[in-house]
């Protein structure tokens, strides 16, 4: 029952939101992001220790791509795109959270968790994917571009 009133209020929310003055600004729209994520965020974190749901999920990782593909040059973006990794990986989209993890590699070069998204890229080609070669090419590059950092490491 919770959740379904959480629901009518998120899309009641937008609802109102989007009337009114006609087409929301470029800066709305991402405040108005910002807020559905935050909340939805809050939520999932309150749950962690019940199982998340997939609907929940789902709607996290559709917020996360609206966000990131409307605002990709905001400060928070490569984090969003590395939280939509995660849960795609979590719950057993492994090309989608490859893709997620590449636009950080491709991006956003200088976010502090570049190194680690490359290694979850060869980790999931090896663990999940068992895609050996692949992960090593990716492990690789780790070590290449990373050579100081921990991943690297891990990686060799």
């Amino acid at each position: 029952m919770k959740k379904i009133i959480y629901s009518i209020l998120m899309v009641s929310t937008v609802m109102l939101s989007s009337c009114g003055n006609g087409p929301l600004t470029p800066e709305q729209e991402k405040h108005q992001l910002t807020e559905q994520i935050t909340q939805l965020e809050t939520k999932l974190r309150a749950a962690q220790d019940e199982k998340i749901d997939a609907k929940d999920a789902n709607e996290m990782l559709n917020l996360y791509e609206q966000f990131t593909t409307k605002c990709p040059n905001e400060e928070n973006t490569p984090e969003m795109l590395f939280k939509a990794g995660e849960i795609c990986m979590g719950i057993g989209n492994y090309g989608k959270s490859i893709s997620y993890f590449e636009r950080i590699r491709k991006d956003h070069q200088s976010f502090d968790k570049s190194p680690e998204s490359l290694f979850i890229i060869g980790f999931i080609y090896d663990s999940y994917l068992n895609q050996k070669g692949k992960a090593k090419e990716v492990y690789e590059e780790v070590i290449k571009l990373y050579p100081e950092h921990k991943f690297a490491q891990d990686a060799a």
